[in-house]
């Protein structure tokens, strides 16, 4: 009777520290579940002010993108489209005065009209530095025409003459070196870029660019589009 006695209250015993355990044991994972819970929930309050913080940013990043169009817009037009008063003021920051080209006189504008009429396109009208100038070169410089090589660099070498004359005469005007319009095309699109195609250019022409204030390149981009290129 005592050792059954002991063995039901050992079994009983057994039975309750079970119990305690499986209790304990529930409630340390209750506690581990709750702890990953708040974590996750912290994790999105952080995503939510994350996300909150992006929407600010990217309407502030709107807003300077709206401002810089606005700025450069109005930089433009002020470039373009100077008052009066600023065009022959020499308080106007150099390089963005307004050209205004001087009318041409009833003895030019004959002139012109003349070389411009209808004629046989090899005439030989004028001759710069060597170089003929033809009624079809001429023709190029009129509305809707893709203007050619001889005619750019005509104007290059009026350029030349102006620049040496201004020079010599000691004018406040920069000193340059214009390059014809064969100097981009033979250093960068034949059909790559060549340094020793031009290598001896300047060489040639006895010119230090190293002394020049300013280098002016016309380009011709893939024979579709005239740019100037400044050094």
């Amino acid at each position: 009777g005592g050792v059954s006695s002991t063995s039901d209250a050992a079994v009983e015993a057994a039975e309750e520290g079970a119990g305690r355990f499986r209790v304990e044991a529930a409630g340390g994972c209750e506690g581990e579940v709750a702890a990953h819970e708040a974590a996750l929930e912290q994790s999105r309050t952080s995503i939510s002010l994350a996300e909150a913080r992006l929407d600010e940013a990217e309407a502030g990043l709107a807003a300077l993108r709206e401002a810089a169009e606005a700025a450069a817009a109005a930089a433009e037009q002020e470039f373009f489209e100077p008052d009066a008063d600023d065009v022959l003021d020499e308080n106007f920051p150099p390089g963005r005065r307004r050209f205004e080209p001087r009318q041409l006189t009833e003895a030019e504008e004959a002139a012109v009209s003349e070389i411009l009429q209808p004629g046989n396109p090899a005439e030989k009208l004028f001759e710069i530095n060597n170089t003929p100038i033809t009624r079809k070169d001429i023709a190029t410089l009129k509305p809707l025409e893709w203007l050619n090589d001889e005619v750019i660099n005509c104007f290059v070498e009026l350029l030349r003459q102006h620049a040496s004359e201004a020079e010599q005469a000691g004018e406040p005007l920069p000193k340059v070196h214009i390059f014809s319009s064969l100097f981009y095309t033979k250093l960068a699109e034949s059909p790559e870029y060549t340094y020793g195609n031009v290598r001896r250019w300047t060489k040639r022409a006895k010119v230090d660019l190293f002394s020049r204030d300013l280098v002016i390149v016309p380009i011709n981009q893939g024979n579709t589009h005239w740019t100037l290129g400044l050094i």
